[in-house]
């Protein structure tokens, strides 16, 4: 499900649930009793509304979603369950933006190199433009107890930084001292623990060199990868997966295929670079009531599930049922 796998924040249902607003009852209730009122026809009877094809996969903003939020308000309403917001007002606003594929250009040391073929950015990033006379190579850009490439300040300055992690002469790995491979080999964990670290100590621009998948991900990246996010929040750090292209580029050698220096060195350098940012606002909405308790008026339990999916691709509308559907239904139902 895109939504939920790449996207920083999606439209939720959000069922904030107090005890109910009546007095405190004269005998205990028995949860069993409760239980038998949560039925499978009743389940099912919504399901088909909410995951039919009249809601078109409920994407992000769609028609579809606004329907689905139209929906759940109904129910609400129905039952006289108020919302927080006061009144009519069951809709809390998310302001989004879905990442497209920004306009970018980048030459070093005279040469242009084309976007996407050569570099593809990771992240959604401010407008602006860098000149850059030094890059630092900063290794693996790992920072551990067991070990660390940061033994220099590069706050505001532009980074390189390399895939996986070290060994030592005997093969086995540095950071583990056994021949399982840490998080720092890892695809996905390498990406964001490598990228945390360089926002962490201030670096301005990351260039992640990592040959081994560039052809696999840089066309989906360079796409746009439809990931939404908080409108405005958009990073201050620029990172780039770079190919053979940049390393080339950087070095003089057109056979090189590794960096032509090492960690803690300095690659002097004639780079420009300009990112501008072609992400579209995306309005969506959080469907949010509750009942007060009772008993504890001041606390509360908060109850949620997703309430949009993927819509339609390629003409095919995606219900939704299983997981978003189902879980949004089940809230209602409870």
């Amino acid at each position: 499900m895109k939504n939920i796998l790449y996207s920083l924040a999606i439209a939720a249902l959000v069922f904030s649930c107090k005890s109910q607003q009546v007095a405190a009852p004269a005998a205990p209730i028995n949860p069993e009793d409760l239980a038998t009122t949560i039925t499978q026809d009743e389940l099912r009877e919504m399901l088909y509304v909410y995951a039919s094809d009249e809601f078109e996969g409920r994407d992000t903003g769609s028609p579809g979603q606004k329907k689905a939020i139209e929906y759940l308000k109904k129910h609400y309403v129905d039952l006289g369950i108020p919302s927080p917001l006061g009144g009519d007002d069951y809709f809390q606003e998310v302001p989004l933006e879905k990442a497209n594929a920004p306009e970018m250009s980048m030459s070093i040391n005279g040469k242009s190199l084309e976007a996407v073929t050569s570099y593809v950015a990771v992240v959604s990033s401010a407008d602006g433009d860098l000149s850059i006379e030094e890059i630092i190579d900063m290794g693996y850009g790992i920072d551990s107890e067991k070990y660390s490439d940061y033994n220099t300040d590069v706050n505001g300055k532009v980074i390189v930084i390399r895939s996986g992690e070290p060994k030592n002469d005997d093969g086995t790995y540095v950071i583990t001292g056994s021949d399982a491979a840490s998080k720092w080999s890892n695809m996905r964990q390498q990406f964001a623990a490598k990228r945390d670290i360089a926002k962490e100590k201030g670096a301005r621009m990351v260039l992640f060199y990592y040959p081994e998948i560039y052809d696999m991900v840089a066309p989906r990246l360079g796409g746009g990868s439809g990931r939404l996010g908080i409108k405005g929040q958009s990073e201050s750090m620029y990172m780039l997966l770079v190919n053979k292209d940049v390393v080339t580029a950087l070095s003089g050698n057109a056979e090189a295929d590794e960096l032509p220096t090492n960690s803690g060195d300095i690659i002097k350098t004639s780079m420009n670079f300009s990112y501008k940012s072609s992400s579209k606002s995306v309005a969506s909405e959080n469907v949010i009531a509750y009942i007060k308790g009772s008993e504890k008026p001041d606390e509360y339990v908060i109850i949620s599930a997703h309430l949009d999916h993927v819509g339609v691709e390629d003409g095919q509308i995606y219900n939704g049922a299983d997981d978003d559907g189902s879980g949004s239904v089940a809230i209602l139902e409870i």
